[in-house]
């Protein structure tokens, strides 16, 4: 089960998502494919995508929220009831914008794997942001990870792939008990250079931003000029 604190944290966003859905939910892009078929926690992996199909399509511009903390036989649970202000999105998404990627071979890895391989396109010729999610290790911030390959992605791509050169090696976090953990790819693909202020923890070396934060900047860019998509993996012990 989650934390109680966690648990509330998740059933305000879903809160939200619903006041969201119920303004502008006949143009929300549809990520419910193949992301979540081998990932063992469907809620969690659920969870997230309905996060990112809802991320810049509006904007709850204020709030108001109540709590209703319990347990039962399944365990600890939070209910959310909300009431928001939603504001409409910054103009419709371009349907010409065309954003595809995936993982290869699999999106089912070993621990200590350097097999990871992320390949996608985009048209138009486009910036491409990426940010890694770890909800068991971090639930409030996303990883920067195209900022560790700036001469990379400092460019405008139509193909693009992660890590662009060498490997990167995927680790099992090592507090974690169970046997396999997922973790989340959102891919941020822009037709204007954006600034994102991803900030650099001197002591882990980490780059992240909280996804609050970025979920701001993507609000508050024209509609037309962004596009996203996301992927899911799956690390076994």
């Amino acid at each position: 089960n989650l934390a109680e604190n966690t648990a509330c944290d998740r059933a305000l966003e879903k809160a939200k998502i619903a006041a969201l859905k119920k303004v502008v939910g006949s143009q929300i892009q549809d990520f419910k494919s193949q992301e979540c078929k081998n990932i063992n926690d469907k809620r969690e992996c659920s969870f997230f995508e309905s996060t990112i199909a809802y991320m810049g399509e509006g904007f709850i511009r204020d709030f108001t929220y109540v709590e209703n903390r319990g347990n039962d036989e399944v365990g600890d649970f939070c209910e959310v009831k909300l009431t928001a202000n939603v504001s409409t999105p910054n103009g419709k998404p371009d349907s010409n914008f065309n954003l595809n990627a995936k993982i290869e071979p699999d999106n089912v890895f070993e621990n200590e794997s350097k097999d990871f391989l992320l390949k996608g396109n985009v048209s138009p010729k486009s910036y491409i942001h990426m940010f890694n999610w770890y909800p068991s290790e971090d639930n409030k911030n996303y990883l920067c990870i195209t900022k560790y390959y700036k001469n990379e992605f400092t460019k405008p791509l139509t193909n693009f792939k992660f890590p662009p050169s060498g490997q990167i090696t995927l680790g099992f976090p090592k507090f974690l008990k169970r046997d396999s953990v997922a973790e989340y790819v959102l891919i941020i693909a822009t037709k204007e250079k954006l600034n994102i202020p991803c900030i650099t923890d001197t002591k882990t070396n980490s780059t992240t931003i909280e996804r609050k934060k970025l979920l701001e900047i993507i609000n508050n860019l024209d509609r037309r000029t962004w596009t996203k998509h996301m992927l899911a993996y799956k690390i076994i012990r």
